[in-house]
């Protein structure tokens, strides 16, 4: 399945390769041993500086691992046509840290609007994957901090501190969450 010619088939292998091969099951984190990172080359932007700039190189390598946000949204953060949304210039990430943050943790899925184009369930959209057991808070900030400041995007760093935060508030939610809710919470500003 993992050299299936259906994107689908490939992104679902990869997942369960993940969770059965680097996840420790007793406490829900990547087993370092297991995570081998290559060495991943992207473009690092000049706004940032020092810590800021360790934490984007983190999120790069984050984005980059098997099964995660590149599988989808691929290394050019274009996403799939009409299968999983594209990262670039949009709202969703350049906005409301704290959406962002609160998507990545518990997942997403429903009808969402990227850029102008619908992405709906009922044609076969999958819902966004659940990172908060499989990131730990730096982890998690710095692939948000590198997904808002790639290909173009330029937005705030996204702070351990303000995961932690907003990890705690959110302990409680054991479902996805659906876009709309989430617009109710945070709208989307332009």
């Amino acid at each position: 399945v993992l050299n299936s010619p259906h994107p689908h088939a490939q992104v679902a292998a990869k997942t369960v390769a993940h969770h059965w091969f680097t996840v420790d099951h007793t406490s829900g984190q990547v087993d370092p041993e297991a995570e081998k990172e290559e060495e991943i080359e992207f473009d690092i932007p000049g706004h940032l500086a020092n810590k800021d700039l360790e934490a984007f190189k983190l999120g790069g390598a984050v984005f980059h691992r098997d099964a995660h946000c590149v599988t989808c949204h691929q290394p050019n953060g274009l996403g799939m046509p009409n299968i999983y949304p594209p990262l670039v210039d949009s709202p969703w990430v350049t906005g409301d840290e704290e959406r962002i943050i609160k998507l990545t943790l518990h997942g997403l899925w429903g009808p969402i609007e990227v850029k102008g184009k619908q992405y709906l369930p009922e044609k076969g959209v999958p819902p966004m994957t659940a990172f908060g057991a499989l990131l730990n808070d730096e982890e998690l900030a710095a692939v948000l901090t590198y997904v808002r400041n790639s290909w173009g995007n330029k937005a705030p760093v996204v702070s351990p501190g303000t995961v932690t935060k907003v990890r705690a508030a959110t302990k409680d939610r054991s479902i996805f969450w659906n876009p709309e809710e989430l617009l109710k919470l945070h709208p989307l500003k332009n």
